[in-house]
């Protein structure tokens, strides 16, 4: 609650301020006292210290003359003013304007042509994080939709990496590839029943030893040759299929837990038939079950789980395929995408590791031409310090000889003449005019100036002879 008027304290406090501060402060803590009448508005409190300053404000005069009360009357929350209140104009600020629309079809004349004068049928580039929103994406779309060739399995592929925390500038590649049928034959003739298994794989059998899950009668034979199909294709492709056992101690007894298969890491094969389900009656069971631990409350729906035949294999995060309604042969379309897809895979593998090779084939050439300006840098260096040293040996020199002549003009028979005689000629740098030979370059003390060198590079090595016309480097 606000006070209504002064103590005998603060009044005295702040009739001292009113008076300008003058003379000795009626209390030792007169400081803590005129902060509290600032706080009711009545004095301005400035500096600390010897430089601490108190001045009264208009209304500390009138509160002091008793022509204002201490408190002031406040208007409630409920209550308006009749004054009007002035605000500040906030100027709204304009839309942005939209960026102009780009004609990508240059950019995509551009990466056809570049690709097709490519060895490894791929075109990629350094760019940010706008140019990767506004050209590159959309031209990569754009080649993959309109430009592919689906009689020849031709497709056009592309990777657009965005520029991170470790990486200041992103990365779009693109590349044209043909696709391969899958690596075994007649496989969809396999999985339809079409044509006869001779001998299914082993780890078949072994999937479904270990599953408590029971498949319908005549989807059984249909799963044994997808999971043969699949097995066989992981092979054919470089990966493996393993039985997953584990030894139990106490039993003394191998335990199957199922099969893994994959390319490089394994992961868990798992099959299994889906189901459509229709609302049922509850049992006597589930009525007394229900009415025992939550009656009063409206009983669940129950549902009886009718499977129809639709098949689901998943092997990790990779393969996974499905039957549908719509599609009932869908789970075939599933493996072939997967499978596809390790062309694709190994094609951005490819790239990649001969780009990373090419690159790290220029760095050493970037590097060699690089010792080669730099080395010749140091011995402009190295000549230049020559030169300063003999000048300043010279200026030595010189001051010597005249102390010498001073010497002899002033003090003959000073025996510094003698050894001046004898020696002061031995120390002329004048005799030692030849151009020394520069140290053999240290490439690791100079490793700096080869990166600033290596900086000023570009890709192509054309170029590289007119960055340096004079063979040094001038930064």
């Amino acid at each position: 609650m606000a006070a209504k008027e002064l103590t005998e304290r603060q009044k005295k406090v702040l009739e001292w301020i009113v008076d300008g501060c003058a003379g000795t402060p009626p209390y030792e803590t007169f400081k803590t006292t005129a902060r509290m009448l600032e706080g009711h508005g009545l004095v301005k409190i400035s500096g600390r210290g010897a430089a601490w300053k108190a001045v009264a404000t208009k209304r500390g005069e009138r509160v002091h003359d008793g022509t204002e009360a201490l408190s002031v009357k406040r208007r409630g929350k409920g209550t308006t003013s009749s004054v009007p209140v002035s605000r500040p104009h906030v100027p709204v600020k304009p839309p942005a304007p939209p960026e102009p629309k780009i004609d990508l079809d240059p950019y995509v004349q551009k990466v056809l042509s570049a690709i097709e004068q490519s060895d490894l049928d791929a075109f990629w580039c350094a760019a940010s994080e706008s140019e990767l929103e506004r050209i590159w994406i959309p031209v990569g779309k754009t080649l993959v939709k309109n430009y592919g060739d689906p009689e020849s399995n031709i497709i056009y592929d592309y990777v657009a990496t965005q520029p991170g925390y470790w990486r200041t500038q992103g990365s779009f590649k693109v590349g044209k590839l043909q696709l391969e049928s899958l690596r075994l034959p007649d496989w969809r003739e396999l999985i339809r029943g079409e044509k006869r298994v001779t001998k299914y794989h082993p780890a078949v059998k072994t999937t479904f030893e270990w599953r408590k899950e029971k498949l319908s009668p005549d989807v059984y034979a249909r799963a044994k040759r997808v999971l043969h199909v699949v097995f066989t294709l992981f092979e054919l492709y470089g990966g493996s299929v393993e039985v997953d056992q584990w030894y139990n101690d106490w039993s003394k007894k191998t335990i199957v837990r199922g099969v893994s298969a994959g390319i490089g890491s394994l992961s868990k094969v798992l099959i299994k038939e889906g189901y459509d389900k229709s609302e049922r009656e509850p049992t006597k069971e589930e009525i007394e079950k229900h009415n025992r631990w939550h009656k009063g409350e409206p009983m669940r729906r129950f549902y009886n789980h009718i499977p129809n035949g639709q098949l689901t294999i998943e092997v990790g995060y990779g393969l996974s395929a499905h039957d549908t309604k719509r599609n009932p042969n869908g789970i075939e379309n599933g493996i072939e995408r997967y499978f596809m897809s390790l062309r694709v895979r190994d094609f951005w593998y490819g790239v990649d590791s001969e780009i990373s090779r090419r690159r790290e084939e220029r760095r050493k050439r970037q590097a060699e031409f690089a010792q080669g300006i730099a080395a010749k840098t140091v011995a402009k260096d190295f000549y230049f310090d020559v030169l300063h040293k003999r000048s300043q040996e010279l200026k030595q020199f010189e001051a010597v000889r005249d102390y010498v002549d001073f010497i002899k003009r002033n003090e003959p028979e000073s025996p510094w003449i003698t050894w001046a005689e004898k020696y002061l000629d031995t120390f002329d740098p004048r005799h030692n005019l030849a151009m020394p030979n520069p140290p053999a370059f240290d490439v690791k003390a100079h490793a700096g100036l080869i990166e600033k060198i290596i900086g000023v590079l570009g890709e192509d090595e054309s170029t590289w002879p007119d960055a340096f016309p004079d063979g040094e480097y001038q930064g």
